[in-house]
């Protein structure tokens, strides 16, 4: 089998698929009239339940074909003016010698008087162009739409029935959130000469979205809107909260069956942009590669590429082993002669994927090893403390990763770090142990994006809920309760009752002064958080801000 065929393949269907999900879900009137009443200035003021009105017939959706030199014809007798008018529009323009080009979405927007009308494009652009500028193919779009409109909507030489023509980028992933628009100008070098005409006919608008979905703020509409409709990257419920609840939009079988597909894309998208990453570098860079691999770690090299989709015969090239030697070791044969010092449990890394790995030593032969996914293994570890009293003692095997590794490991398992936890027996050493897990993936979450930052975010807030069922004579309530609300703080301004908890426990209970710096920070009380801050050693200060909870001082701290 072509792996890398059938790899190219899948991509370009998940593709399609999103780009066909992406213009359904933008294609839906009122998500249209969202658009309209945010970019085009005829219909700004207007609530969009007002603005669906005005958009005639059923937009087209990209599936129109159109011959070359057909653009304008054949189906002018199938529009009447005022009533009919979206049939006489192809999502495809295509003319002799100058190349085809297929419309997203496409459709007539009738104007207030009743009267005139006006032409808009949407168009969706999920990654930039590297051989050109996408102002420049929109003008040639908005200069087709101007060119397609004689015969059709206008004959011989009526140059005043043209009508204006919006072309309206929507532009994913990009580096901020913006809106610009482009339109004509005019600049008298000489004299004060005004000519008729219509100077607003050509409209380019374009929408920039990043990759996470915006603040609530009204600035951000539009932007937050389109996000959780276009987003591969948000849960399915949060963009159903979203489109419901703040934009009370009335989620039908069709749309909701589309947020889904949309969903589903992002997880299928992403997986695969791993694998073939993975592929792709252990290819350009096999000789770096095959140096970085150690002995120990060769069997763990070989399933991550055959996980990650490669064939037995490229595994075999790389890892300069016969295809014996790679089945044999996929059949979980034993690998031998590692150096009887060889860690029990490392790290490899594949391009710029990490994978934690773990070689478990034969019983009946103790030169040989196992080497496995260190996640999917049921693995124990033991510690080694210079305290006597901890010395050997059995640790979660999640307690070997920190904030790095919480960030940039592959194959953690999120799912099982809790449980984990929770299959050990509490003890005030546990406590502590699950205490710093916690702060590691809060200071992961302040440094991720995407699914990892919510998986983070999720898998923390479990850890922190679970701590507080705990006795408080493992960990102190202070500390549990200061941890829970400060990632509720992250999401959200604290709520009355959860400020006066803070209170409570500044109030009631002898707290040191770092315990205090928090809860004033948390309570947004600058002045009492420095003033505690003060009290502190050097030491200690220096401990404090590398805190997770130092993300709320309002200022750095020299």
């Amino acid at each position: 089998m072509n792996t890398e065929l059938m790899n190219t393949i899948a991509a370009a269907n998940d593709k399609a698929q999103y780009d066909a999900c992406a213009k359904r879900l933008i294609g839906q009137k009122m998500i249209l009239a969202h658009i309209l009443v945010r970019t085009v200035d005829e219909f700004k003021g207007m609530q969009p339940e007002e603005a669906v009105a005005y958009i005639e017939g059923e937009p087209l959706i990209g599936i129109v074909p159109v011959n070359p030199g057909m653009t304008n014809t054949g189906r002018i007798k199938e529009r009447t003016i005022l009533t009919e008018s979206i049939k006489g529009l192809n999502t495809e323009d295509s003319e002799i010698n100058e190349g085809t080009i297929r419309f997203d979405i496409i459709f007539y927007v009738r104007m207030k008087d009743g009267l005139a009308q006006m032409i808009i494009n949407i168009e969706i652009q999920k990654d930039q162009p590297a051989d050109y500028h996408l102002l420049n193919r929109s003008i040639y779009y908005v200069s087709r739409m101007i060119s397609s409109q004689k015969g059709r909507d206008f004959v011989k030489s009526k140059y005043n029935d043209l009508k204006r023509v919006f072309n309206i980028w929507i532009c994913l992933d990009m580096n901020e959130n913006s809106l610009s628009r482009y339109y004509l100008a005019n600049e008298n070098i000489l004299g004060e000469c005004h000519w008729k005409g219509k100077q607003d006919l050509i409209n380019i608008i374009f929408i920039g979205l990043t990759k996470d979905l915006p603040e609530r703020d009204k600035k951000y509409e539009l932007h937050r809107l389109l996000n959780a409709l276009l987003s591969d990257k948000i849960k399915v419920q949060e963009k159903i909260e979203v489109i419901e609840n703040e934009y009370h939009i009335l989620m039908n079988d069709d749309l909701r069956r589309d947020v889904n597909i949309m969903c589903n894309l992002g997880e299928g998208i992403e997986e695969r942009a791993i694998k073939e990453t993975t592929e792709r570098v252990t290819k350009k860079v096999t000789e770096e590669v095959t140096r970085e691999v150690t002995e120990e770690m060769t069997e763990q090299f070989i399933r991550s590429m055959y996980d990650k989709g490669c064939s037995i015969e490229l595994i075999a090239d790389v890892a300069r082993k016969s295809i014996a030697e790679v089945k044999a070791i996929l059949d979980n044969v034993p690998i031998k002669n590692l150096p009887s010092n060889c860690a029990y449990v490392g790290k490899y890394d594949v391009g710029k994927l990490h994978f934690a790995m773990c070689a478990e030593q034969d019983k009946a032969d103790k030169s040989a090893y196992y080497v496995s996914d260190f996640f999917s293994k049921d693995v124990r570890l033991v510690a080694s403390f210079k305290n006597p009293e901890l010395d050997g003692v059995e640790v979660p095997k999640y307690f070997i990763l920190h904030k790095d590794e919480l960030l940039n490991i592959a194959n953690i398992r999120f799912d099982r770090l809790l449980p984990a936890y929770q299959q050990f027996e509490m003890t005030p050493f546990l406590a502590d142990c699950a205490n710093t897990m916690l702060l590691d993936l809060i200071a992961a979450y302040d440094e991720a994006s995407g699914t990892r930052q919510e998986t983070l975010y999720n898998t923390a807030i479990a850890f922190a809920e679970w701590l507080l069922d705990t006795s408080d004579d493992m960990l102190g309530r202070s500390i549990k309760m200061l941890n829970k609300l400060q990632l509720i703080k992250r999401k959200r301004a604290l709520t009355y009752e959860e400020r006066q908890l803070l209170l409570n426990i500044e109030e009631s209970s002898p707290e040191s002064d770092d315990i205090r710096v928090g809860i004033y920070l948390l309570l947004d009380d600058q002045e009492r958080a420095e003033r505690y801050y003060q009290k502190l050693d050097e030491k200690m200060k220096t401990a404090f801000m590398q805190y997770p909870i130092y993300k709320f001082w309002k200022h750095s701290k020299a």
